[in-house]
């Protein structure tokens, strides 16, 4: 098999990873997933091109009805929606990763957080714009949708960084 069918496959693979991630949640205001322990396990795992195009396609699923977001939902209107910035930020996450191109371990756990962070900025701003466009709205948006994240996202960004360092190895990317 050549590398490019490799990567589609993986892209692909890690797609609907992804989505099942995505279903595995503890409910609340913005819930509790997986998700976003299988995206930081693809970007610090897969080429950066691979990671790119494998959020590009998951994001795709969703926009087009498939119900491969937290409970079960898809289209537009999530991706629009209230907690939509957040999935957005996935597409930022890839993208930075895609143009920093990082080949150490050390400025891939570099870029990881400066994802996460970039990836919180869009899905705070996005729901400020749907709750409350004030500089209140979005200090409250913040204390819903980042502070009860940051601890629990730390740890799977820690777990992920370490899972993809013994498996970078041994995969055939």
């Amino acid at each position: 098999m050549d590398k490019r069918s490799v990567w589609l496959c993986t892209a692909a693979l890690f797609a609907a990873l992804t989505a099942v991630g995505s279903w595995i949640s503890v409910p609340s205001a913005v819930p509790f997933t997986l998700q976003s322990f299988i995206v930081y396990l693809m970007l610090l795992l897969l080429p950066p091109a691979c990671s790119l195009l494998s959020t590009a396609v998951y994001l795709f699923l969703g926009a087009v009805g498939l119900p491969v977001f937290a409970g079960f939902q898809g289209g537009l209107s999530v991706l629009f929606g209230p907690l939509g910035g957040f999935l957005w930020g996935f597409l930022g996450m890839a993208l930075i990763f895609r143009l920093w191109n990082p080949k150490t371990s050390r400025t891939r756990l570099i870029c990881a957080v400066v994802g996460t962070l970039l990836c919180y900025a869009l899905g705070t701003v996005q729901y400020t714009l749907y709750t409350a466009p004030t500089l209140e709205g979005f200090v409250s948006a913040l204390l819903v949708t980042v502070v009860p994240f940051v601890v629990v996202d730390a740890l799977k960004l820690l777990l992920a960084w370490q899972i993809a360092e013994r498996l970078r190895p041994r995969l055939p990317l």
